[in-house]
Formats: C-alpha cells, structure tokens, sequence
C-alpha cells in the first residue's frame, strides 16, 4: 500500500456508493497519473459489481493491484466473493 501513490495522505478520496454490501471509495494520486478503486464485500454473499458504475478510463489498462489479474471488459461485472477486497488500478504492479 505505501508504494502507491493514490494511498498518499494527500491524495483526493472520494466514496462510492455502490450497494449496502459493497464498500468502496476512490482514489487519486496528487500528479493524477494514478487511480484506485478500492473494493469491499462486507457480507457473507457474493456480490456483483458492474464495472460501468466505477466510470474507468477505457484508454488504462486496469487491473487488480492485490491479485494482478488483468480487467478486461469495462464493460462488464466483477463478482466479489464473501469479504473479498480488490484494489482496481491503472499503474503501479
């Protein structure tokens, strides 16, 4: 986490509200080169999240900075297993 520079101290964060079982928030490095989108199952069910809702730039590659899986479809869903967290990012694997 500390080599990402969207998880500076002084990065811009923005919540999102994706449904009540889903935590998530945004954030941005202060250059702007850097996104992540931070997301969180906190239930016991697996949840879907349509990748359109996070608004991801088609032009990144984007992919997942704690497992490095590659996201392929924009366009598509993300299932999330029960507590599962994914950190969906443009740079820094």
């Amino acid at each position: 986490r500390k080599a990402q520079p969207a998880f500076h101290p002084n990065a811009t964060q923005y919540t999102l509200h994706i449904n009540d079982q889903v935590f998530a928030f945004w954030r941005q490095s202060a250059d702007r080169r850097q996104s992540i989108f931070a997301l969180h199952n906190i239930s016991r069910q697996e949840q879907t999240v349509s990748l359109t809702e996070l608004n991801l730039i088609g032009t990144d590659a984007w992919f997942d900075l704690l497992s490095g899986i590659a996201i392929e479809d924009l366009r598509g869903t993300l299932s999330l297993a029960p507590y599962q967290c994914v950190w969906i990012s443009n740079s820094g694997l």
